[in-house]
């Protein structure tokens, strides 16, 4: 276990945690911790981590010990319970509206939030995504400059034998149709993607067959289970 994965989250945890709590809950996070690497390995059991220390960033945690929690507030919202029912009562319509207001507010909020949790998810399942880059082209046209999401065959290959930084390359090909044999039987398909048998040495993909060698031999084929 790296002291380097810990620092962080377990440094926000003292920064906010009362003394005579934090040794307790930082060892049980710990443990928390090393078991998550066992059963998730490192990369999940870091966020998991992160998450537990986050679960703990509470008022009741974070003010313990620093305002007097013995004094009784039940009779106090009692009677905020009280008047703002009565008030509901006699004004039923501007309650409606002004939950209706609330409630689209937060709905709104919450819309907008799992699109943008959506679009920066995107294709952060691969492991080590932050090293995966795509190489596109820039050809002038007619003297203006076009961008294109493709590049010659050739720059793969030299990519990688001119820069030792680039550990692998992958190329892909995309097609409108396919003829597939098999035995004496012939199927055309659409959907198929040509690629080097180096493609799940860059992206990452779980297989409930097979493995990631399952391209090293010409004519191989990969299939996802609806196909």
């Amino acid at each position: 276990m790296s002291n380097q994965i810990l620092k962080w989250p377990l440094r926000l945890l003292r920064w906010f945690c009362p003394d005579h709590l934090h040794e307790e809950i930082e060892g049980d996070l710990i443990q928390k911790f090393e078991r998550d690497i066992r059963l998730f390995g490192e990369r999940k059991a870091k966020r998991r981590l992160l998450g537990n220390v986050i679960r703990f960033f509470r008022p009741g945690i974070i003010l313990r010990n620093k305002i007097n929690m013995e004094h009784n507030h039940f009779p106090m919202f009692k009677n905020y319970f009280i008047t703002s029912l009565r008030h509901i009562r006699k004004s039923k319509v501007n309650f409606t509206f002004k939950l209706g207001g609330l409630t689209l507010a937060l709905l709104s909020f919450l819309i907008i939030a799992i699109y943008v949790s959506y679009q920066l998810s995107f294709d952060r399942y691969h492991e080590d995504y932050q090293d995966i880059y795509r190489v596109n082209s820039e050809w002038r046209e007619n003297g203006e400059i076009a961008k294109y999401a493709i590049a010659p065959n050739g720059i793969g290959p030299a990519l990688k034998e001119q820069f030792p930084e680039v550990k692998s390359v992958a190329r892909l090909r995309g097609s409108s149709r396919y003829l597939v044999k098999y035995e004496d039987k012939s199927f055309r398909f659409n959907g198929f993607v040509e690629a080097d048998s180096s493609i799940f040495d860059v992206l990452t993909f779980q297989f409930l067959k097979g493995n990631r060698r399952a391209l090293n031999h010409p004519g191989s084929i990969v299939l996802t289970q609806s196909l």
